[in-house]
């Protein structure tokens, strides 16, 4: 009977520690549709009350927007945050705003998500897939999301660790894309930040019809005048760039040709040089006029 009761004490004990250590790892996950990304508050709908808070814009003054998470204005605020408003178990703390003259509360959030950072390598023990999203660890998701915000500086790029580069995104304007937006028509050529090694341009990454060829043959005819037509055709797919009148300047039919230049053969050097020759037919001819004196002389 004894025996049962500590089986059943042990199995509660353990369904405890399941459920402790599950809410370590779980947590909301930021919606980016309610809780767009952003670097400054002009990224935001200021108009309607968002703000950025971290890297997400957040209604800190709507309680039905800002669902699922908890709002505060001191730590206390944020004690035994569950995982449903983006706990992890863990401690938390209140993270407030920069403006706090003017924003008046803030969001608890645990503490993982509030260490600062400069490398992501420095949020690896902090969370389960967290990188350095602003210089916070933050959700890998909002990194990809802040590069579609665009760019205006390489330093801007290498800061937020969103790439080495401030490129030209020919890929997202040809597609249609724009801060996470979908048109049919949109051929806005915005720049974004990358790592390519090649050229500071992000090109088409799917084949391209007929009607965007010919629009892309045109952008990069404007681009002429500034020189970066060059820039752009030698980025882009050889098959691509075959299409295009306008790099005409900047492809060739056939690969250049790869020649092999014979070298002379230089003469083998001569280790004797400058000693007797001991040649076999000037030996003979010794012994022939030797010979010849002897018999004259007989």
């Amino acid at each position: 009977m004894r025996a049962g009761w500590v089986a059943v004490v042990l199995g509660l004990a353990r369904a405890q520690q399941a459920a402790v250590g599950g809410n370590a790892t779980a947590g909301v996950t930021r919606d980016m549709d309610s809780f767009p990304a952003c670097i400054t508050d002009s990224d935001c709908k200021e108009e309607d009350g968002y703000k950025c808070f971290q890297y997400m814009c957040f209604p800190w003054e709507s309680a039905e927007l800002m669902a699922p998470y908890r709002s505060c204005k001191r730590r206390s605020d944020c004690a035994g945050l569950r995982a449903a408003e983006g706990g992890d178990g863990g401690q938390a703390d209140c993270y407030r705003h920069q403006d706090r003259r003017n924003v008046f509360a803030g969001i608890c959030l645990p503490k993982s998500q509030l260490s600062t950072c400069y490398d992501h390598k420095e949020c690896k023990g902090q969370g389960q897939g967290l990188k350095c999203v602003n210089q916070v660890c933050g959700e890998a998701q909002y990194l990809e999301a802040i590069k579609d915000l665009g760019c205006k500086t390489d330093d801007y790029c290498k800061d937020l660790l969103l790439g080495t580069s401030c490129c030209l995104d020919i890929s997202g304007s040809l597609t249609g894309r724009r801060s996470g937006v979908y048109s049919p028509v949109r051929f806005e050529w915005t720049k974004k930040c990358c790592s390519s090694t090649k050229s500071p341009v992000i090109p088409p990454k799917k084949e391209l019809d007929d009607e965007n060829i010919k629009t892309l043959d045109g952008r990069i005819k404007s681009f002429a005048s500034v020189g970066l037509d060059k820039t752009i055709c030698t980025s882009l797919d050889y098959s691509l760039l075959m299409k295009l009148d306008s790099c005409n300047t900047y492809r060739t039919t056939l690969p250049p040709p790869t020649t092999t230049t014979l070298k002379p053969l230089k003469p083998k050097k001569n280790p004797n040089r400058g000693q007797t020759s001991s040649s076999p037919l000037l030996c003979s001819s010794v012994v022939v006029l030797v010979a010849a004196l002897v018999l004259g002389t007989s």
